[in-house]
């Protein structure tokens, strides 16, 4: 399980973000709501994902990509958000 700790606040923000808007959006959506540029945001996202608490489908097309929340990331956000 991830630590608080290991999880700055834009992570938190992005995760916070996708559960406000039911765990699962567009990439493309998502930065536009979190106020991260494309490149920073995909960093992050990546990060999540390595930590498993978001999937991404679709991850070679921009314009299908989609961020969700797995459970871990659930569990993350009812735990520190």
């Amino acid at each position: 399980m991830v630590e608080a700790q290991d999880i700055d606040p834009k992570h938190q923000g992005v995760l916070q973000t996708l559960f406000r808007f039911h765990g699962s959006m567009p990439f493309l959506e998502l930065t536009s709501v979190s106020d991260l540029d494309d490149e920073q945001l995909d960093k992050i996202v990546s990060e999540l994902e390595r930590k498993k608490l978001v999937k991404v489908n679709n991850p070679q097309d921009v314009i299908e990509k989609i961020v969700s929340l797995t459970s871990d990331g659930y569990s993350q956000f009812e735990r520190f958000g």
